[in-house]
């Protein structure tokens, strides 16, 4: 649990914003994939009822939640990435900063395992 604080110490509250608002963007996805077999359930329960009023609205159902799936576990996926490499960049900036304010005998001398 120490070691998921640590990375979390290293993301800044503007990118920790974003990151929850990645996940929150793939919940979401995975609970329209969800949305699809309910819209089958309806025009299967259409078909048995023999009332073929509200298939329109199921098919319309279907597709709007895979499209809307793709688009959410897409957006979610763009900012985590995002995140990620933003991240990468600001500890590899402290990492340079830190080892120029080393001496030069220091960095020769050590080893770098």
């Amino acid at each position: 649990m120490s070691d998921v604080k640590a990375l979390f110490g290293l993301i800044d509250k503007k990118n920790k914003r974003r990151l929850i608002g990645a996940v929150i963007c793939c919940v979401l996805s995975v609970l329209c994939g969800i949305l699809p077999y309910l819209g089958v359930w309806g025009i299967v329960t259409c078909f048995l009822n023999e009332r073929t009023e509200n298939l329109f609205q199921y098919v319309c159902l279907i597709a709007s939640a895979i499209i809307l799936k793709h688009l959410l576990f897409g957006t979610g996926t763009k900012i985590s990435h995002k995140v990620a490499y933003q991240t990468l960049g600001e500890t590899r900036k402290k990492l340079f900063r830190k080892i120029a304010r080393l001496p030069m005998g220091y960095v020769k001398t050590t080893a770098s395992g």
